[in-house]
This record gives structure tokens, C-alpha cells and sequence, in this order.
């Protein structure tokens, strides 16, 4: 009995030795490890944290394809970043910080501050574009109703170019493109290779631009026939009456001006040249130019070509007559000189002829002349015939005049002679 006492109480202080010797983490089903872990996990920061920001344009409703929506500025905590093509902002965090995204479009502010994950849309305004037409050279803005053309536009998707619409121009010549993206474009004519390329950057909300547009253009050139200073020498067209007409199927031959969308180059006239840009409405029309003055001919016009209108030179009827008997001065050598806008110029010594004249004919382009140490005299588009008189006076006219005086000197002393003798 005594025996079974003691083993009985040997196994109790045994039982109690080995509870005391187990850990705690045991007794309660766990993992001292994975305790200690999850006791440090406590400070620890989460590294599960995120943050997604997708840039998408409002409204866009043109197929742009891909678009790239690379370098625009965003801040994290006021730190500048750009965004690549894609556009998409993926942002990751090892704190458990508040942190903030914000990034400015049109002038408007789009701030997000967060302290965990987060996914967002961020909503940008569309660009647009207003475009003027103009004609190209002369830089005249297009209006009117009478032109239809269309213009395409393209956008550049990163590798090619893609048509993106086609519009009609407005009444005023004024194109207005809505709902655009960011990037590079070109409006082109349709059906041309070439237009205008330009591109809408960040800061840009309505890019305006010039859209030159070719006109039908006619050259005309104006040449004397001939003249002193040989064939083909201009015309200062600047001094010229003249009239552009159009042949209208109902009242004939009309005048043509701006107001039937017709335009004149004339800063160029005085070298014998004129363009005349066909721009609108009477593109298809014949028409011709009336010349004025002395001329009073027409000439038909090469549209959209060269015309080389050939004029005559005007004639000269110059008549020298001696002052003492106003009769014709024959054979005689007179100098003749051209104002080339500068200085007299020399350009030819002519003979009279048996009637006192000197007469060129057809060789004079009109201008300002003057005969050696006589006046000036100008020859305008009105004069077909230009018709000078000059009064010459002799080396015998004051010999003439001191012989007569003699004669009547000794005519009065024979008189008083007479008188004395008597």
C-alpha cells in the first residue's frame, strides 16, 4: 500500500514537472514563431498599398485609334512626374503615409488624397481646333457661299497618319474641330498629299490656325511691242486704265471686281505685271481684259495660265522753228533724254528733218522726256501722239537786231545832217 502511495505521488510531481517545463504557446494550440511574427507584423508597415490613376479623355467620340497620352505632369506628394503613352499611372507605397496625387488640365485642379489602395478615372476636357481659311499668296480670308471644298483631319497615332473626319467649310471660311485629343494633326484639302501640320500641346485648349487654300491665279505680263530700249521692255502697267470683265451668260460682257470674288496683284505693275487671282465664283467663266486710254483693245485671258499682252509705244512729233521768223529749223541735231527715275539719261541725238521736225513713231514707252537745254515734257497712256513745238533761237538773231539798230541810228543822223545843211 505504501508502494502504491509513492507511485502515486511520484507520478503527480512528475505530471506537474513536465506541465511547467511545456511553453505557453503550446498549452494554448499555437506556434511561438508565427506569434512572433504576426507581434512584429503589428509595427510593420503593409506593403499591400496602391494606387491606379487612368487618363481618359471626356466626350472623345472620333475614332482616334491609339492614343498617346505621353508627357503630362502630375505631382505625387509635389514631386514632378510625366506619363508615358499609355496614360495609366500605377503607384506603389511601403508606409501606411497619407499621400497625395494631383495633376492640373485646362487650368483645373484634380487632386486625390489617399491613405489606402485606390483606382480612379481621371476625366480630362477634349481640345479643339478653329481654323481659318485663306488664300494662299494673298492671304485673303475665304467667305462666301460659293466654295464647297472639304478638308480632312488627320492625327498622328505614334506610326502613321489617320483620317479622324472630313468637314465642309463654313460660310466664313471658318473650320471648328471639337472633341480632340492631344498630339500632332494635319488639315489637308481632300484629295491633296500636303496641308498643314501643327500640334496641340497640354497647355493649348482651342489651337487656331491658317489654313492656306491655292487659288486659280492668271499671270499677265504687259510689254511694249518695241522701243528705244528694245522688244519686250515692261510696261508700267500702274499708269494704265483698265477693266476686267467675265462673259455672264445673261447680260454679256461684265465687270469684275472683288465684290464677284476676284482679286488684283497690281504692287508689281510698274514692271509690267499683274495677277489676278480667280478665287470663287467665276473660276469657269471666259473672261477678258479692256484697255483704256489710246490703246481702247481687249484681250482675252489664259485662265489660270500666262497672258503676254503686247502694247505699242507711243510716238513723238517734235517741231523746231526759228524765234526770229518762226520758220523751220532743217538739219539741225537735237539730244534727247529719258528720266529713269533718278537722272536724265541720254538715248539718242536725232536730225529735223526738211519740215523742222524730228518724229519717232512707235518707239517711246511712256515716261518723262526732255530735248538738251529745253523743258520737260511726259508722255502718258492717253497720248498716241505726243506733240511738242520748240522756239530756237538763232547765233544771227542778235546780229540782226544790232544791224537794224544802226540802219535806224543812221538814218536819224542823215536826217539831222539834212536839217543842219539847210
Amino acid at each position: 500500500m505504501k508502494n502504491l502511495t509513492k507511485k502515486i505521488i511520484s507520478i503527480f510531481f512528475l505530471v506537474m514537472f513536465l506541465i511547467s517545463s511545456v511553453p505557453n504557446y503550446v498549452l494554448a494550440g499555437g506556434d511561438k514563431d508565427k506569434d512572433k511574427d504576426k507581434d512584429k507584423d503589428k509595427d510593420k508597415p503593409s506593403k499591400d498599398k496602391s494606387a491606379e490613376f487612368v487618363l481618359m479623355y471626356s466626350g472623345l467620340d472620333l475614332d482616334f485609334g491609339t492614343i498617346d497620352y505621353s508627357g503630362i505632369e502630375y505631382f505625387i506628394d509635389g514631386v514632378s512626374y510625366f506619363t508615358d503613352a499609355s496614360g495609366i499611372i500605377n503607384l506603389y507605397f511601403n508606409d501606411k503615409a497619407t499621400h497625395n496625387f494631383t495633376l492640373i488640365w485646362h487650368g483645373i485642379l484634380y487632386e486625390r488624397i489617399f491613405s489606402s489602395s485606390i483606382s480612379e478615372i481621371v476625366s480630362l476636357a477634349t481640345k479643339s481646333i478653329d481654323a481659318q481659311l485663306v488664300w494662299d499668296e494673298i492671304f485673303i480670308n475665304i467667305g462666301g457661299v460659293f466654295l464647297e471644298d472639304t478638308f480632312d483631319l488627320l492625327y498622328f497615332n505614334g506610326t502613321s497618319w489617320i483620317l479622324i473626319q472630313t468637314v465642309v467649310r463654313s460660310g466664313t471660311g471658318i473650320i471648328v474641330l471639337n472633341s480632340l485629343a492631344m498630339g500632332s494633326y494635319m488639315i489637308v484639302k481632300t484629295g491633296e498629299l500636303l496641308g498643314v501640320v501643327f500640334t496641340i500641346d497640354l497647355l493649348t485648349i482651342t489651337y487656331t490656325t491658317d489654313i492656306p487654300v491655292t487659288p486659280s491665279k492668271t499671270v499677265i505680263t504687259f510689254e511694249y511691242i518695241n522701243s528705244i530700249f528694245g522688244v519686250d521692255y515692261p510696261v508700267d502697267f500702274t499708269a494704265i486704265d483698265w477693266t476686267l470683265q467675265y462673259l455672264s451668260t445673261v447680260g454679256g460682257w461684265q465687270t469684275a471686281n472683288s465684290v464677284y470674288y476676284v482679286y488684283f496683284d497690281t504692287s508689281d505693275g510698274a514692271n509690267g505685271r499683274m495677277v489676278i487671282y480667280e478665287i470663287l465664283l467665276y473660276a469657269d467663266y471666259d473672261y477678258r481684259l479692256v484697255i483704256g486710254n489710246s490703246w481702247n483693245t481687249n484681250y482675252n485671258l489664259n485662265e489660270t495660265g500666262l497672258t503676254e499682252i503686247s502694247l505699242s509705244s507711243k510716238s513723238l512729233d517734235a517741231e523746231f522753228l526759228w524765234s526770229s521768223d518762226s520758220t523751220p529749223v532743217l538739219g539741225t541735231d537735237f539730244e534727247l533724254f529719258w528720266f529713269n527715275g533718278t537722272d536724265f539719261v541720254s538715248i539718242g541725238t536725232y536730225t529735223t528733218d526738211s519740215n523742222g521736225k524730228i518724229i519717232i513713231t512707235e518707239m517711246l514707252p511712256i515716261g518723262t522726256y526732255m530735248f538738251e537745254n529745253y523743258a520737260a515734257f511726259s508722255i502718258v497712256a492717253d497720248d498716241s501722239m505726243k506733240i511738242e513745238t520748240y522756239s530756237v533761237e538763232s547765233v544771227f538773231d542778235g546780229l540782226d537786231t544790232q544791224v537794224l539798230e544802226w540802219e535806224r541810228k543812221l538814218e536819224l543822223f542823215s536826217f539831222f545832217m539834212y536839217i543842219k545843211k539847210r
